[in-house]
């Protein structure tokens, strides 16, 4: 019976331990979900204090928007300073802030997109959230239409206002070419199709005051387009500064061939001279064999030249 003891030992042991793990593990778990409840509490408060701030803050909405707006066109791969500005005050030719004629007012459009061709669209965001949370909260269906209608009359506010700036009239004045259009953006797409979907009259005579209202999806299309557009150009530039690159390396080649053939014609030059001034010097009638002739009549020299045998008159070696 000792070994059947001994293994009933070894099972009690292994239950004691695996009933300590299970209550470590236990204890474990409830920390994390003690965890995990106070931090969804924490990201409950930080929504509803963002929601309150947006709802009773314009300047807080407006920041928000852009930032929003930044950060798309961020993710479509456009730059800061190459491919778009922000809050940049249009100038004239004369550098001067270019004002409203409307309103005296400068012109400082949200963000300046540029095309390949230099030209530039300008996107303005303009959040309408109040409405639209009261709208979101509503409790009772008076509720909700009174909220509905004061979104749809903020959101053809911000068209008015947007229409009144005449960006593209402005931009005209400075060194850039505006499109004759401004993009609206409101930054959220449920917002956005609350007034899309039974305003499409209105959304259409906005168009023709040259006003696009868009929302995430059409912007993101519209982004990708021009994305597109200026992956298409760089690709353009690429393939020219090819053919610019490979010609100018043609055109060099050609050099080099030219200078090379140059310096073996000058190099035969030099052989030709090389024979011709050692002719003069070891020939029969060379200054050498002149020199060999006056030391054998006794003149005396300190460094005879030695002919090559070649050169020496007949009979002497």
């Amino acid at each position: 019976l000792d070994p059947l003891k001994e293994k009933m030992e070894e099972f009690k042991k292994e239950v004691k331990d695996s009933k300590e793990k299970s209550i470590q593990n236990s204890a474990s778990i409830q920390e994390q979900i003690r965890m995990m409840m106070e931090r969804a509490a924490t990201l409950g408060q930080e929504a509803s204090n963002l929601a309150t701030a947006l709802k009773g803050n314009n300047k807080v909405q407006g920041n928000w928007g852009e930032t929003h707006l930044e950060k798309l066109l961020q993710d479509y791969g456009f730059t800061e300073g190459v491919d778009y500005n922000k809050q940049e005050l249009v100038r004239d030719a004369a550098n001067q802030a270019v004002r409203n004629e409307e309103t005296g007012r400068k012109m400082i459009p949200d963000f300046t997109l540029t095309f390949p061709d230099r030209k530039v669209v300008v996107i303005d965001s303009k959040v309408s959230f109040t409405a639209y949370l009261d709208y979101c909260n509503a409790e009772d269906e008076l509720s909700r239409n009174s909220a509905l209608s004061r979104h749809i009359e903020s959101v053809r506010a911000h068209i008015k206002e947007l229409s009144r700036k005449d960006y593209s009239r402005g931009l005209s004045k400075s060194d850039k070419e505006s499109l004759k259009y401004v993009i609206m953006y409101v930054p959220n797409e449920t917002a956005f199709q609350l007034f899309f979907k039974d305003h499409q009259d209105e959304w259409r005579d906005a168009f023709e005051k040259g006003v696009i209202v868009t929302g995430d999806l059409y912007l993101i299309t519209m982004l990708k387009i021009i994305r597109l557009t200026w992956d298409e150009n760089t690709r353009r530039q690429n393939s020219e500064n090819i053919l610019n690159t490979a010609s100018e390396l043609v055109n060099r080649v050609g050099a080099f061939v030219e200078t090379f053939e140059s310096i073996g014609t000058g190099i035969k030059k030099m052989e030709d001279s090389f024979e011709s001034a050692k002719a003069k010097l070891y020939g029969r009638q060379s200054i050498a064999t002149t020199q060999n002739k006056l030391i054998k009549m006794g003149v005396e020299c300190k460094k005879p030249v030695q002919l090559p045998s070649a050169a020496l008159p007949d009979g002497d070696e």
